[in-house]
């Protein structure tokens, strides 16, 4: 209730303005540990309480089904974590965020890493999911991994990160030699001291799995289903700030307009560009960079049109040189 205080207390006073229902709706806005709140109930009710309190099939598929729609602000959430911008307490932070981890699946060091990575090679040779060249072999392989990858694929193999994780060194350098940025991330988190955290969370968020399919049981197919929606919207949305945008330059992705609820919603994720420009910068400022910006700088596509863009396939490589 206290979350809702800030809003409605104009009202009970009389003295309700549109300037002083705006200041509430920013004060709820920027509390994070709301979203965090709703998320941990949900995803409890998907991994553990769902079977323990369905009274048929038709309650069950809600209960699972629901909370996986939640999926993007849980990972968004994840994302405030890995920047150090969930909480000022970087404890809470580090806490908050390993426990989000290994309720999506995957330790916080595995996501922080490859997220990092992320900032540092976007739209270079190294991370470009839809571009293509034909002319090399394998590029029809690449454009049906690219749809694999958006519609789900990213969100598992986070999840096999988790796996992987547990294996020697040695097998997961081997694992990983034939991709660079992947040799990276491997070198990142072996050389890293909290390889052991990383461990430990990896084994929490496989026994979360096994736990949950084992609540389930017969009816494992309906948290299967969860999984696979939540797999969708994590990819597609993680991957539409880049789609189709300009190669070899880092700190450029997407601005994308969306109404306020959704906005609310993504945690103004769709202000991509200006995080990547600020990756400091926490969620509930986003927007004010935003309205700063000069006119000719300020995207006008929507996120829905955006998201459903990406759908259109690979794109050549040549294609997005040639616009530089």
């Amino acid at each position: 209730m206290r979350f809702a205080f800030p809003l409605f207390l104009p009202i009970c006073n009389g003295t309700v303005n549109e300037e002083t229902i705006l200041e509430g709706v920013r004060k709820w806005e920027t509390r994070p540990v709301l979203h965090l709140a709703l998320v941990l109930s949900l995803m409890a009710l998907v991994k553990y309480i769902a079977p323990l309190i369905a009274q048929d099939l038709t309650f069950l598929w809600w209960l699972a089904l629901i909370p996986a729609l939640f999926s993007n602000p849980h990972w968004l959430l994840i994302h405030e974590a890995i920047h150090g911008l969930l909480f000022k307490s970087r404890t809470s932070n580090e806490f908050a965020g390993r426990l989000l981890c290994i309720l999506i699946g995957s330790p916080l060091g595995i996501l922080r890493a490859g997220h990092l990575l992320h900032h540092k090679f976007s739209r270079t040779a190294l991370d470009r999911t839809e571009v293509v060249d034909y002319k090399e072999k394998g590029a029809v392989l690449h454009s049906l991994g690219y749809y694999g990858w958006i519609l789900g694929g990213l969100y598992f193999t986070e999840v096999l990160g988790s796996l992987v994780a547990l294996l020697p060194g040695g097998w997961v350098r081997a694992m990983s030699k034939n991709s660079s940025l992947g040799q990276r991330l491997v070198e990142m988190l072996l050389s890293s001291r909290s390889m052991k955290i990383i461990r430990l969370d990896a084994m929490a968020a496989l026994a979360c799995f096994v736990a949950a399919f084992w609540f389930y049981g017969d009816y494992w197919y309906v948290l299967l289903t969860a999984l696979l929606m939540r797999g969708l919207l994590i990819s597609m949305l993680d991957n539409v700030y880049h789609y189709s945008t300009p190669l070899d330059n880092p700190r450029y992705a997407l601005n994308l307009s969306a109404p306020a609820p959704m906005r609310w919603f993504l945690l103004n994720a769709n202000y991509h560009g200006i995080h990547h420009e600020n990756p400091r910068v926490p969620w509930d400022n986003l927007a004010e960079k935003y309205r700063n910006l000069p006119a000719e700088r300020k995207e006008t596509v929507p996120l829905g049109r955006q998201w459903l863009r990406q759908l259109k396939g690979p794109i050549p490589e040549e294609v997005l040189t040639a616009r530089k």
